[in-house]
């Protein structure tokens, strides 16, 4: 006899991939339709899966394509399926499909003593609805998805995996700065502003040489000048920027920042956490600040330096919003951002901003938030200290 895991397939993968990891079966049945394998959803399951143990590249799997709305079809395609495989035992998690497609497996399933189930997540839980003499308390899935498994599990894949080591590593050595910066920006953002002008349209230079008469205003935009490696020659200020210097000085800092102030919550309840992923689905990729998981649940942040005078209502939220439905339902953002353009008159975010951030999941914080960026999150995320 072996252990057959039945799964219904709809646009959120992971209540399934939790339940087959869960009861590490023999054989995988999965029920899905046209649409969803259009979406090559079983296929998304399948992958991550074999991201998550290598095992999995050797159990069997069969797909069963039905009619969503049919009932009869659905029952028909399961009954002659089942013929000779009674004397298996069989775990039917119905969390996913439509309600037809739910209904007719319980209907089928429960004729052959089969153990039902279903994952109200994300709890990271799953109750057993048949037998009816079961256990009916809820039981726990000790699984936790990293980043790289979540994307994943909703079809997409990582484009730069291979330089995201050197990244994280470049943030941990700035840290200091980072930190610095954000203390002193209101003294820095004229600096920072012009390093902004002249930087920008560099970033995918490996190098580029730039002189500046600039006069620094302040004690602190003199320190920046030497904690970037400036040389002061004749009154003016020169140096050699690499790529991922430009990258920085233009607004990486703040990033970075937010990816190291997170990194101390690793273990203390977030499972994983990345910095500048570009990822996407084909050809078609997009690029993502930070990206953590917690309890199986996915967020992202969005940060934006210096003044985003071209954004003066927002706009980047409907990006936010828009990137957002590639994760499935249960996702949250942060907008971080030093604009002053999203606050009224009396420094609150304005009331078209907020309530455009909550459609999207969104949560901003703003300019004078950021130096308790940690704090902020830890609070709403309820993180271990």
């Amino acid at each position: 006899m072996k252990n057959f895991h039945v799964c219904l397939i709809s646009d959120q993968t992971i209540p399934n991939i939790l339940s087959i990891w869960k009861f590490q079966p023999d054989f995988i049945l999965f029920i899905s339709t046209s649409q969803m394998e259009q979406k090559n959803k079983t296929h998304s399951i399948i992958e991550t899966l074999k991201i998550l143990d290598s095992k999995y590249d050797n159990v069997p799997f069969k797909t069963i394509t039905v009619d969503s709305d049919s009932f009869s079809d659905c029952r028909k395609k399961l009954v002659d399926w089942l013929q000779g495989k009674e004397e298996n035992k069989f775990v039917v998690n119905v969390t996913g499909g439509t309600k037809i497609m739910s209904l007719s497996a319980f209907e089928v399933f429960k004729e052959y003593q089969s153990e039902i189930i279903y994952v109200p997540f994300p709890k990271n839980e799953y109750s057993i609805i048949f037998p009816k003499k079961s256990d009916t308390a809820l039981k726990p899935i000790e699984l936790r998805l990293n980043v790289k498994q979540y994307l994943s599990a909703y079809g997409l894949k990582i484009f730069n995996e291979e330089k995201l080591a050197d990244k994280k590593q470049k943030a941990f050595e700035r840290a200091e700065l980072s930190a610095w910066i954000v203390k002193n920006y209101k003294n820095l953002l004229n600096l920072l502003e012009r390093f902004g002008e002249k930087l920008r349209d560099h970033r995918k230079d490996k190098t580029y040489e730039w002189h500046t008469d600039y006069k620094p205003e302040n004690a602190q935009e003199v320190e920046l000048f030497k904690r970037l490696g400036f040389e002061l020659i004749n009154k003016t200020y020169k140096k050699v920027f690499e790529k991922n210097e430009i990258e920085y000085i233009t607004g990486g800092w703040l990033e970075e920042y937010c990816f190291v102030q997170l990194s101390n919550f690793l273990g203390k309840g977030i499972d994983d956490l990345w910095l500048n992923v570009e990822a996407g689905a084909g050809k078609i990729k997009n690029e993502y600040d930070v990206l953590f998981t917690k309890d199986n649940s996915f967020y992202t942040i969005e940060c934006k330096s210096l003044s985003q005078s071209h954004d003066l209502n927002g706009e980047i939220l409907y990006k936010i919003g828009a990137l957002q439905n590639n994760f499935g339902l249960n996702t949250k953002g942060y907008l971080v951002t030093t604009s002053p353009h999203i606050l009224n008159k009396n420094g609150e975010i304005k009331t078209s901003i907020r309530e455009r951030a909550e459609k999207f999941r969104t949560k901003v914080i703003k300019p004078d938030e950021v130096p308790n960026f940690a704090e902020i999150i830890a609070k709403d995320l309820k993180l271990r200290a």
